[in-house]
């Protein structure tokens, strides 16, 4: 019978729920350092936190000193994902 599908349901303790997804972003971030996963333009403020390491309070502080470029669209940030690398970069200095 074509187009038909079968539909499973499997059971997983939480903490191999959680294994599991850790080790889907684990892959999912080595195949976007491999370029075969395209980056996101921009990021979600947490997501910028996230890969740079750092909480609210650093962020707000660079955003209040234009050291990182941030866009703000109604109530959510964005920022550039060019901002990473230059974060970093400006850090080294």
């Amino acid at each position: 019978m074509e187009g038909s599908s079968v539909k499973q349901i499997i059971e997983l303790p939480s903490e191999r729920f959680e294994e599991f997804i850790e080790n889907q972003n684990k892959i999912l971030g080595a195949l976007e350092n491999l370029k075969m996963v395209p980056r996101p333009e921009f990021l979600t403020a947490s997501e910028f936190m996230f890969q740079a390491k750092i909480g609210r309070w650093k962020f707000d502080q660079l955003r209040d000193q234009n050291r990182i470029k941030v866009i703000r669209r109604g109530k959510k940030l964005y920022v550039p994902e060019s901002e990473v690398n230059r974060y970093f970069l400006e850090e080294d200095e």
